[in-house]
């Protein structure tokens, strides 16, 4: 499962994406150093995306990230076909920009799923499989998107992609479960807090034990 919801929206995105260079010189026709430099500007967020993802997947949870990031990429790459409907140059650029962004925020959480799953060597070859569905996807999206822009153009082409996306999330987030991790932190949210009774401390004592108790908690989290 995990390994589909990688190769999914690889698809969709190599649908639209890798033609938006050509969108702008054929369409809007903007010149080759204009085109250059929006190529580098769209391509920043996705540098910052993948850290950002990282820190996300462990305070919000694989599965909600993942979900959330799917559903940002369906909404972004509406917004690129919108763009391009009414040739509005900036739309579209904030539109590819975030599509970026959004998939490369949900990648870290894909990983981290597929790790939660898997030990040893076992999550070697889910990685393989991950990498190989990700390349299929990739060469897939490229080929379709194509023929399709060749055929209906990119503002159809983009909306087929966002609503097949959308489609896609509602699938996944019927049949994707929740990984050890998403569990884990779940049933420690739902945990109830007892209260003790102990001699009475300092409240400088009491800050220095409550700055410690959240690592503990989520130590214990990982162990139940």
């Amino acid at each position: 499962m995990a390994g589909r919801g990688k190769r999914d929206p690889g698809v969709r995105l190599t649908m639209v994406l890798p033609y938006f260079v050509l969108y702008l010189r054929n369409i809007l026709g903007v010149g080759y150093l204009e085109i250059g430099v929006l190529s580098v500007v769209v391509a920043l967020p996705i540098l910052a995306g993948a850290p950002m993802g990282g820190l996300l997947a462990d305070r919000l949870g694989r599965r909600p990230l993942f979900l959330a990031a799917l559903s940002a990429e369906a909404v972004s790459i509406l917004g690129v076909a919108l763009g391009m409907m009414g040739d509005r140059l900036l739309t579209t650029a904030l539109a590819v920009a975030a599509t970026g962004l959004a998939g490369s925020i949900g990648g870290p959480a894909i990983s981290a799923y597929v790790a939660d799953f898997t030990v040893g060597s076992d999550r070697t070859v889910a990685y393989t499989w991950q990498r190989v569905g990700h390349n299929a996807g990739f060469t897939l999206g490229v080929l379709t998107g194509g023929a399709l822009i060749g055929i209906f153009g990119f503002v159809i082409t983009g909306l087929s992609a966002g609503a097949v996306l959308i489609v896609g999330v509602l699938v996944f987030a019927s049949r994707l479960d929740p990984s050890p991790f998403d569990a884990a932190r779940r049933a420690s949210r739902s945990r109830p807090i007892v209260p003790t009774l102990g001699t009475p401390r300092s409240p400088r004592a009491y800050g220095r034990s409550a700055g410690t108790g959240r690592s503990s908690n989520w130590r214990s989290a990982w162990r139940s």
